[in-house]
């Protein structure tokens, strides 16, 4: 009997549209004070640090036995020098849980600790997906999946400011669960959309935004020639891009990776992967391998990352093998 995951998904897409909305509100509140970098120098605002606590608890509320892996954690917040961006933080989660301790909601965002693995449950977070685009007033999003003996069966994809054809305002949640499709609910409406992946001989393919040091855009032009795509590709931040292929907006998604590029954190695709399979689509590596999300943080057994509309997916790979093989 397949499992239903009615309160898993009830409670995701409760979670993840309140996140939204104050990411929405806190994006058009954003300073230069709230942005900080971490010891990789990588940014972080205080809206990741928000959007991981919310979250974070409405899943230890609903399941207090499942582990949750965050891309964020608290120990920045907890140095003293670091107080003016902590008090941030615990203001914005005060006001949709009044009367939390501060230490709890700091002890929620240190609860995303889990390092996954091929067993059990887990939750996957990645709280702002596409940092640069959040500041920048583009495009981000707020993914959230469950793995289950290191298959994902479930994600809700929050693209706050994704066009929706028809809807003069811009955001849609993207949720899929396993073996029961995929639905957008735009922010106008809050109806469920059945969607289906595009059919199009025109191939239109997205790719990761210009400014990208671990993609390699020549590559992905080379092999959008050999397939006949649009040498026009939409390029943007975040796991958005798996949900233009979801919804047709685009057929192909290509993340092909620079020489010396470290492997792919799993909480960067988990929640993207399964809307575009369960739209129809297929995500594989460059190689046409199936994603592991078995082997803990990162897809260490994965080289890039190919989504598609599913029937032009093989003819991809082929050429992107092609192209590789040409340039060694």
């Amino acid at each position: 009997m397949t499992k239903s995951y009615n309160k898993e998904k009830e409670v995701a897409i409760e979670a993840v549209t309140q996140a939204c909305a104050l990411a929405r509100q806190m994006q058009g509140q954003l300073v230069a004070l709230d942005i900080v970098n971490k010891e990789d120098l990588s940014p972080v605002t205080i809206t990741d640090f928000s959007v991981q606590a919310l979250i974070n608890m409405h899943l230890m509320r609903a399941f207090p036995h499942d582990e949750i892996m965050g891309e964020e954690d608290a120990l920045f917040l907890r140095n003293p020098q670091h107080v003016t961006i902590k008090r941030k933080v615990i203001e914005q989660i005060e006001k949709i849980f009044p009367g939390t301790p501060e230490t709890a909601i700091l002890d929620a965002i240190d609860q995303g600790g889990s390092k996954g693995g091929p067993n059990g449950r887990f939750w996957v977070l990645d709280p702002i997906d596409g940092t640069r685009g959040f500041i920048q007033q583009e495009q981000y999003a707020i993914a959230l999946a469950l793995v289950e003996n290191g298959k994902v069966v479930l994600g809700a994809l929050g693209c706050p400011r994704v066009s929706v054809q028809g809807y003069p305002k811009q955001g849609a949640l993207f949720v899929a669960v396993k073996g029961q499709g995929t639905i957008m609910i735009p922010y106008d409406t809050h109806e469920k959309i059945s969607l289906h992946v595009s059919q199009s001989a025109e191939l239109i393919y997205c790719e990761p935004h210009t400014l990208s040091q671990t993609h390699s855009h020549a590559l992905a032009f080379e092999v959008s020639k050999k397939v006949h795509a649009s040498p026009h590709p939409f390029r943007l931040d975040s796991q958005c891009k798996y949900a233009l292929v979801a919804k047709g907006d685009a057929d192909i998604y290509l993340r092909l990776p620079t020489v010396g590029s470290s492997s792919e954190y799993i909480w960067d695709h988990a929640a993207g992967a399964i809307v575009v399979e369960e739209a129809g689509g297929k995500v594989s590596d460059m190689q046409g391998n199936p994603l592991d999300f078995s082997k803990g943080i990162s897809l260490s057994k994965n080289t890039g990352i190919v989504a598609s509309n599913g029937f032009i997916h093989e003819r991809v790979i082929a050429a992107i093998q092609s192209s590789m093989k040409n340039r060694s």
